[in-house]
């Protein structure tokens, strides 16, 4: 499984969603194409994704240029957005950049809920709909990614039977757990507790299946022990890039930067998956504490004590 390196060109956005994972105040020096170009260059060879973000990155003209000079040097591109800004012939467009896919934010087939977790209106939600049928139309795959909350996790099987039924070439979804940084950080109590996620998390997996969807368990989703016996481990990202990393030899620096912000709690020291988890987000803890519940643990069979 491939690595995704996000490349920012810039922070500004349509949007000004509460759970979003970068502060709005960071002051993100304007990114010329030269610029972009130059990163681009000095990761060549990484096989890593270039994954185009934001902000919101259909706000800048640059856009196309950047994609098609990736597409050069031989990256693969993903695009992250919100898709409001996607009429027809902007998707026709970006397909004749070479864009591999696009990674969409839609945090709830609610419109009303869509507009409380992106700050707009219902809308916008109608326009998000439309702009992702616009580009599965195109010959564009898309990822679509539901940021899960406190405001929005009780329906996870709804949303799933919803894109089935609305966006029906969209073939694959990311169960997002709001990750506790940047304004996610200081909206705290949007994020919610894992345990309380673990049944309509389990219950969205039977339903993915039965409607053959395509469900990941990212970075960001749950600890990887609190949906066992629902998701396979091959359907966990840490666990794909676990085996990726131990093919190339090298922890390339996107995943460094998840390592670091994760740790391993107490209740970890002896899950059975430990090996293939890198447990909670380190702010997390801080705000809701050790609630991993590992189904099966690694128990010691003979005593520290020696036998007389």
């Amino acid at each position: 499984m491939p690595i995704d390196h996000i490349l920012r060109l810039g922070l500004n956005c349509n949007f000004d969603c509460p759970f979003c994972n970068v502060l709005d105040f960071i002051k993100l020096p304007e990114r010329t194409l030269q610029d972009l170009k130059s990163e681009i260059d000095k990761l060549v060879g990484s096989k890593l994704v270039l994954s185009l973000s934001g902000g919101e990155p259909l706000l800048y003209p640059i856009l196309d240029d950047v994609i098609k000079y990736a597409k050069l040097k031989g990256f693969r591109v993903r695009l992250q957005t919100n898709a409001s800004l996607i009429n027809e012939n902007r998707a026709s467009e970006l397909k004749k950049t070479g864009l591999d896919n696009a990674f969409i934010n839609l945090p709830s087939h609610l419109p009303e809920t869509y507009a409380e977790l992106t700050s707009t209106d219902p809308k916008m939600f109608h326009r998000a709909i439309k702009g992702i049928n616009y580009l599965t139309d195109a010959g564009i795959s898309t990822v679509l990614n539901k940021v899960v909350t406190q405001k929005n996790f009780t329906h996870l099987s709804d949303y799933l039977i919803f894109v089935k039924e609305k966006c029906p070439k969209a073939r694959e979804v990311n169960f997002s757990i709001i990750q506790p940084h940047g304004r996610a950080f200081i909206n705290s109590h949007l994020v919610p507790d894992y345990r309380e996620l673990r049944e309509p998390m389990i219950g969205a997996v039977r339903t993915a299946n039965e409607l053959g969807i395509k469900l990941l368990n990212p970075y960001c989703g749950l600890p990887l022990c609190m949906v066992w016996g629902s998701l396979h481990p091959s359907e966990n990202s840490e666990y794909l890039a676990g085996i990726e990393v131990r093919r190339g030899g090298k922890i390339p620096a996107p995943l460094s930067r998840v390592l670091n912000a994760k740790q391993a709690t107490k209740s970890c020291s002896s899950c059975f998956l430990k090996n293939f988890c890198l447990g909670v987000w380190k702010k997390y803890y801080g705000i809701r504490g050790d609630v991993v519940e590992p189904p099966y643990r690694v128990l010691r069979y003979w005593p520290k004590s020696k036998v007389s």
